[in-house]
């Protein structure tokens, strides 16, 4: 479905010339399809919580990686240390907020079994911010979504029906076609604000730690649904506090 709205958005669009930005979107569809099937696997063997706990890990890392690759951003390190500092405090607080918000043990082989995906999560946020930092902003948006919905559409059919036939009718049912429109709605909604938003911040680690907010989000409609939540409030209030620190330490 995003495939099919986002094709002929290509003829009104400034489309990317640098090699570099191709790369970078053909990499994350790849890494995002492997992450992605690692993902389910790891919430149907370990539990939803060790998704929710560990992946904001990630955060950390792709602020130090960032550090590294970017010399504009070394640069401001030192010349506004406190800042800097401040920084590392509100990553910190959202991190480990972000590991408190479920009880739920993580063993070692569920620790061992994660560690690619962070690694992966890290990858796909820095090379996000990468592929838009050699677009133009609306251009680079649609485009790099367009590759992705290409690749991940193929990638994902091709692993679902591995060793089986595909059955092309199948594809077009009202349920398929229905399920089709909100996932893909969704999917372009979600790729354009993060894009957009990667393609503004100075490190891409400041919008990963706005999106792993999300477990405060899901608690907080469990509440709502009066359904059962084994989270720890006082973490959730963690991450909104380490996402607000973030915007305003971020914006003087």
């Amino acid at each position: 479905m995003p495939l099919i709205l986002l094709t002929p958005c290509l003829l009104f669009i400034e489309l990317p010339t640098a090699p570099l930005f191709y790369i970078a979107a053909i990499a994350t569809s790849f890494i995002v399809t492997y992450s992605d099937t690692k993902n389910f696997e790891a919430s149907v063997t370990f539990g939803a919580g060790v998704v929710t706990r560990m992946k904001p890990f990630a955060i950390w890392l792709i602020f130090l990686i960032w550090i590294v690759i970017s010399a504009e951003s070394r640069a401001d390190i030192f010349a506004r240390p406190a800042q800097s500092f401040a920084i590392i405090g509100a990553l910190l607080i959202g991190a480990l907020s972000a590991f408190y918000m479920r009880r739920c043990p993580v063993s070692r082989a569920a620790a061992k079994f994660y560690v690619p995906i962070i690694l992966c999560a890290a990858c796909v946020d820095i090379l996000n911010k990468t592929a838009m930092d050699a677009s133009p902003f609306i251009g680079g948006i649609v485009t790099y979504s367009w590759i992705q919905a290409v690749i991940i559409s193929a990638l994902s059919l091709s692993l679902s029906h591995k060793g089986s036939t595909l059955c092309i009718s199948g594809l077009f049912t009202a349920q398929a076609v229905r399920t089709g429109i909100i996932i893909g709605g969704l999917f372009i909604i979600a790729n354009f604000a993060k894009s957009a938003a990667m393609s503004l911040t100075p490190n891409p680690s400041y919008v990963s730690a706005l999106i792993f907010t999300n477990p405060l989000w899901v608690s907080l409609y469990y509440k709502f649904a009066k359904h059962k939540e084994a989270s720890n409030i006082w973490a959730g209030y963690g991450l909104v506090a380490s996402a607000a620190l973030l915007v305003l330490i971020t914006n003087h």
